[in-house]
């Protein structure tokens, strides 16, 4: 019954293959059940997962105990599945008759089963009663499914857990008693545990349980208590340092090795709940520690545990970090190799949550050296901490400081974590600080020279960084080396390939080819991709280097396609292949625009007799590669929308082939001057192409393999290059050709991301194709939303560190940032992009052309030929050594999944049944992003219908939230012809507070079978 692929089984089928299978007949009856959450998480739609439940509920009512059981632990593991039942009275009519069984332990199993489904149902008094019942039971079994039982009722039902408190109280001052015992305590406790914090009196709560606590009334029953005054405390953010401190208190005061285990547990929920700790209360932690250490070793465990909270425990000031240091220090011999590591540790700590000038009063070269050199120190941890420092201090100097350290470490370091330390900490310094380029070529020569190292990814990944301009060869150090591993040359490869050194991976991959046997088809295409993008590369901006490079482009296309057709096809797969083909093309019109730039004076003067007519001719050739470079441009924008399982890195590539792109168009503009550039005649000449590719492409369902973003763009009145164009309409009903659903042409206008409108009616033509659509934005947009912490009980100084938590530390990385170019003509956008890949001496002579071009103003055809050449020299140095390839091609593939379906439906050929009349349907949602960087506030779910392909009506409701990844909502339709529903989900982000459409599907109906 599971699929061993993601594919869906057909209704029809499944619903057969439910009913045979989950039959106690069925002598793999066992078997079956188990693979229930499988099939559930294969199939999550309404009309899969409904059936399921009834079945299970229909097996349940029948089956012994043993049975029931295994059938209630699926359910509480299958619970977010829930949201998509259809309709539960199906479900709590056929329990009800059970809990009125003689049997208890069946009755119980019934009601936790029926608890389950809290959140749809009525709280039932008799569930309520059997819960009464049998918390108190002698059997274990039947209090314990109890006790489960009013887990479920507590979290559901606010009037059922606010009477929870008052039984813990009236429990304990009836302990000890026939009914009231230890276990049954405990077991109270951990339900009351579960309770949420709206519903609990606090400060009575505190002012009963402190007070007992402190006068030691039933001292067996302390440490549940303390448990449920820690979760309140926690919770609500109040007493913190009271109860913190209390919990340590009874830590010395017990000698019981057990309750003292459970207290020194406790501790961890205020360090996981962002407590900032007082300097007292951090000394009076020293003091317990001490106390366990001067009782022996049997303590050894706590002590273990309560050294590893100083290292995660957040004070609420430098002094507290300070004083953590001079205890761990104090005791650094008891085991020097951990205590040493867990003083890196509170480093970290501390240059995550502090500024660089907060504590550099704590941080000097001897405490570095310590870092990277001390052989007690775990190399993991040091290297952590060490980046942290280098992410903290965005000054120049002290990440000077700390490259000379690591250099001297190198040379000194005899073992192999800490010489491999000392080269990832470099190379992370590059990353942030890209003026230390200039030192990798001699120390690279050194390292070769002293043969240290050279067995070390680390070691490559520093000589063949991006962003060094000269690359070392290969013959320099492969003959030094002792052993020439080949996973090793081809890690090596890869490394040099993603960071532009491609004359390095070229050699690499035909030796890798050439001398090692028995590669996997796999291993070969990826080796022949890295070789035949490698040869892409030009050092001269001419006629045959560029043909040459476009030759291994499309043979690279070329091979990754062949990739795609017998692998499953991946959306990284096919991200690569666009950018790919993007990029081929800005190739192309290079090489076609060369030929202009090559033609010599005398040769233009000859042909033409003044600067109009030489523009007039050069717009002629140009034009359709500037539309082209247009059109290329809002492709890669697409790109980069799109790229929602993308690293930083990549995101970063695809941006700067967009500047590129702009780049290339605003200089290619300057040449054709004041003629018009007619960019809607091109899109109507290519849109019937598009078209018929697109409606060809087979409908797959929703992933990420056809993942779209339809965001609205700006308009320009006017190009900035160009006279205005706007004598031409698109016609609002055709059909306008889209890469993954998004409009691969527009007018001639910037594209801008914004919020998307929602006052435009849909369209009055029925879809013929559905779009299966998922939408992203741009992920380090922040909120323009302010909050005040107070209103949650927190400080600033909670708020800081919070913040410190959540900041990605891969976007901070060029805190000094160049001034940018700013004027109007050439569009140069990102400096650090420029800087980055083509590293700055290109830059700074692209920038010296680019103000020299702004400032000429050519009158006759001699002077406009001074402006061409210098159009193609800056073109020069921004194009030669442009090595810019997608990392993620080798990443593995993204398992997001968005889905949308009607529910209840009856499946016929080509569409669904549905009845003439009044009908009541559910649209379901369901989106998975395996990404962190996104979240919606808001969903809207849409419904249009259409009726022999004429609006009928169209109906937008707020996507009710059953869980994060689940929306349903229900409308109410009159059908009297065969029509289509188009569903469309789309969402608020919560960062960028941008409107979004994150998925689109068409369902054809009949109201006949016939």
């Amino acid at each position: 019954m599971v699929s061993k692929t993601n594919s869906m089984i057909p209704l029809n089928d499944f619903l057969y293959a439910i009913k045979s299978d989950l039959s106690l007949d069925n002598k793999n009856f066992s078997e079956k059940l188990e693979s229930i959450p499988i099939l559930l998480d294969l199939h999550p739609l309404s009309s899969y997962v409904t059936p399921i439940f009834y079945r299970l509920v229909e097996v349940f009512i029948v089956c012994d105990n043993k049975t029931k059981l295994r059938i209630l632990n699926i359910c509480k593991k299958c619970r977010h599945h829930f949201d998509a039942i259809t309709d539960f009275s199906h479900i709590v009519g056929p329990l009800y008759r059970p809990l009125y069984s003689n049997d208890d332990y069946a009755r119980v199993l019934n009601a936790n089963l029926l608890a389950l489904f809290s959140k749809y149902i009525s709280k039932d008094d008799v569930i309520v009663e059997i819960i009464k019942e049998n918390i108190y039971s002698p059997d274990p079994n039947i209090s314990k499914i109890a006790f489960a039982v009013m887990t479920e009722y507590v979290q559901a039902f606010t009037d059922y857990a606010q009477s929870l408190v008052v039984l813990l109280m009236e429990s304990f001052y009836n302990y000890p008693s026939e009914r009231v015992t230890i276990p049954f305590f405990q077991e109270l406790v951990d339900v009351c545990c579960n309770l949420s914090i709206s519903v609990v009196h606090v400060d009575i709560a505190f002012e009963k349980f402190l007070s007992e606590i402190y006068l030691r009334t039933r001292p067996e029953l302390d440490i549940y208590l303390f448990k449920f005054v820690v979760h309140i405390s926690v919770d609500s953010y109040k007493k913190m340092d009271i109860v913190l401190s209390k919990v340590l208190e009874h830590i010395e005061l017990t000698d019981d090795i057990i309750k003292r285990s459970a207290l020194v547990k406790l501790i961890k929920k205020f360090i996981d709940g962002n407590f900032r700790w007082p300097e007292h209360i951090i000394h009076a932690q020293f003091e317990v520690i001490e106390t366990l250490l001067k009782e022996g070793p049997t303590n050894a465990k706590l002590v273990s545990m309560l050294f590893d909270y100083l290292t995660l425990l957040i004070p609420n000031s430098i002094v507290g970090f300070k004083i953590i240091f001079d205890f761990l220090y104090k005791y650094i011999g008891i085991n020097p190799d951990v205590m040493n590591t867990r003083v890196a540790m509170v480093y970290n700590n501390l240059f995550k949550i502090f500024d660089a000038y907060e504590f550099s009063e704590l941080i000097d070269e001897e405490k570095l050296k310590f870092l990277l050199t001390n052989i007690y120190v775990d190399s993991e941890v040091a290297y952590k901490a060490l980046r942290s420092y280098i992410i903290s201090n965005r000054d120049f100097e002290p990440r000077d400081v700390l490259f000379k350290l690591c250099c001297e470490s190198r040379k000194e370091s005899e073992r192999e974590d800490k010489l491999n330390l000392a080269f990832s900490v470099l190379r992370t310094l590059i990353y942030f600080e890209p003026k230390f380029t200039k030192d990798i070529l001699t120390l690279a020569m050194e390292i070769i020279k002293e043969k240290k190292g050279l067995h070390l990814e680390s070691c490559y990944q520093l000589i063949y960084c991006m962003g060094v301009t000269e690359t070392i060869p290969i013959d320099s150090w492969i003959v030094k080396m002792e052993e020439i591993e080949p996973a090793l040359l081809y890690k090596i490869a890869s490394i040099a390939f993603i960071n532009g050194h491609w004359s390095v991976s070229c050699e690499i991959t035909k030796i890798l080819s050439r001398v090692i046997s028995g590669l996997s088809q796999n291993s070969l295409i990826m080796l022949n991709i890295i070789k035949l993008m490698s040869e892409s590369s030009i050092d001269m901006l001419t006629y045959n280097e560029l043909e040459n490079s476009i030759d291994n482009q499309e043979l690279a296309i070329g091979t990754f396609e062949e990739m795609l057709l017998q692998n499953n096809k991946s959306r990284n797969m096919s991200m690569i292949v666009e950018f790919l083909k993007n990029r081929s093309r800005l190739f192309k019109i290079l090489m076609s625009t060369v030929s202009y730039f090559n033609e010599t004076h005398t040769e233009v003067f000859q042909d033409h007799s003044g600067i109009q007519e030489y523009q007039k001719f050069l717009h002629e050739e140009l034009q359709y590669d500037i539309v082209d470079l247009d059109d290329y441009s809002k492709i890669t924008d697409t790109l980069i929308s799109q790229s929602i399982d993308a690293d930083y890195e990549t995101r970063l590539q695809l941006e700067f082939l967009n500047e590129q792109i702009l780049f290339f168009k605003s200089l290619l503009l300057l040449l054709v001057g004041d003629n018009v550039i007619d960019y809607i005649d091109v899109v109507a000449e290519k849109e019937k192409d598009y078209t018929e590719a697109l409606l060809s492409e087979k409908n797959t369902g929703f992933n990420l393999e056809d993942i779209e973003i339809i965001e609205d763009c700006e308009k320009d009145d006017k190009d900035k290059e160009a006279p205005d164009n706007n004598d031409k309409e698109i016609k609002k009903n055709t059909y306008v050709p889209k890469l993954w659903g998004m409009p691969i042409f527009k007018d001639n206008e910037e594209v801008v991301t914004k919020k998307m409108k929602r006052d435009s009616p849909p369209s009055n033509e029925m879809p013929k194709v559905p779009n299966n659509s998922v939408n992203d934005s741009q992920i380090y947009k922040n909120s323009s939303k302010s909050m005040d912490p107070s209103e949650i009980g927190l400080t600033k100084a909670d708020m800081k560190y919070i913040q410190s938590r959540l900041e990605l530390a891969g976007v901070v990385r060029y805190q000094e940032s160049k001034k940018e170019y700013s004027n109007s003509k050439i569009k140069m956008h990102t400096s650090q992009l420029f800087i980055k890949y083509l590293g700055e001496e290109n830059w700074e002579k692209c920038k010296n052309i680019a103000d020299i071009i702004e400032k000429m103003n050519p009158t006759d055809l001699k002077e406009f030929l001074n402006l061409r050449d210098k159009v193609f020299e800056c073109l020069s140095y921004a194009f030669v050594d442009y090595r810019v390839m997608i990392p993620f091609i080798f990443y593995k593939r993204s398992n997001t999944v968005v889905q949308l379906d009607i529910c209840p439906k009856e499946e016929i050929d080509n569409g669904i049944l549905l009845p003439d009349g009044g009908v009541s349907l559910n649209v379901e949602a369901i989106i998975n992003f395996t990404t962190i960087h996104y979240k919606f506030s808001r969903m809207e779910i849409e419904l249009i219908h259409y009726e022999d392909g004429v609006l009928k009506k169209s109906i937008v409701k707020e996507g009710s939230k059953g869980s994060d990844n689940y929306f349903k909502e229900t409308f109410f339709l009159n059908i009297e012809k065969n029509g289509c529903l188009k569903m469309t989900l789309s969402g608020f982000e919560t960062r960028s507070e941008d409107y979004y459409q994150l998925a689109e599907r068409s369902i054809n109906y009949r109201t006949t079978k016939d």
